[in-house]
């Protein structure tokens, strides 16, 4: 693509006998020549948005049907999401019949670019590709992890869900299982404290390397130093 320099198709195996302006002297090998052609689709910064892959025939429901297996990555910019889903293509291009396979996976930025959500969720149907006009409310969520960071910008929690909630965050335990880090006064880490209460603790030399770790769990009266309090 000659505006963004993305790559709109990709040939393995090529065929030359199909193929205009081929170099002097380049032929397919007896035997070879599979010509295998992926095709890509872009939005107008060159981030690809489709891809498929070539023809090829698989079982779908019970009939031999040729397909071109489709990933698609959706970009919503104002929203600091990503969404990414695969599914296939049935048909003859550009009119091909798309097929979603669930789940899709949904990757959610702060403005800075710290990643705070990570989700698997369904969609309601599978007939048509991805789209930016498609909707995921938390009840179609099917596995989903949060990070929290501190003001500045560092990792202060992870939460990973066993149990999703309707709708809201939840709680710790009842939905989620909790890790939270913390930091020195030069903002290494220096504990972490698992979901089950378990504290580790680093301590750092003037180098910055790690000279002694602690495991308990009461770190009461801690000071990086001195984790023992």
């Amino acid at each position: 693509d000659i505006p963004t320099g993305a790559v709109v198709q990709r040939i393995i195996d090529a065929d030359t006998s199909l193929l205009s302006g081929v170099p002097a002297g380049w032929a397919t090998p007896s035997g070879g020549g599979k010509h295998l052609i992926y095709d890509y689709e872009m939005d107008s910064q060159g981030r690809t948005t489709q891809e498929l892959g070539p023809s090829h025939t698989v079982d779908v429901s019970g009939t031999a049907t040729t397909i071109r297996r489709a990933v698609w990555t959706v970009y919503k910019d104002p929203e600091h999401e990503t969404w990414t889903a695969s599914g296939y293509a049935t048909g003859s291009g550009p009119s091909y019949t798309y097929t979603l396979i669930n789940p899709v996976s949904i990757r959610q930025s702060d403005p800075r670019g710290n990643r705070i959500a990570e989700i698997t969720a369904r969609r309601g149907t599978t007939a048509g590709r991805l789209q930016p006009t498609d909707s995921f409310s938390q009840s179609s969520f099917e596995r989903w992890t949060t990070w929290q960071y501190t003001d500045c910008c560092h990792l202060s929690s992870m939460r990973i869900y066993h149990t999703i909630p309707a709708s809201g965050i939840g709680t710790s335990g009842t939905n989620y299982d909790q890790t939270t880090y913390g930091y020195d006064s030069l903002k290494r880490r220096n504990r972490e404290v698992s979901p089950g209460g378990t504290i580790t603790r680093t301590v750092f030399d003037v180098r910055d390397q790690p000279i002694a770790i602690y495991i308990g769990t009461d770190d009461t009266g801690a000071t990086a130093a001195d984790p023992t309090g």
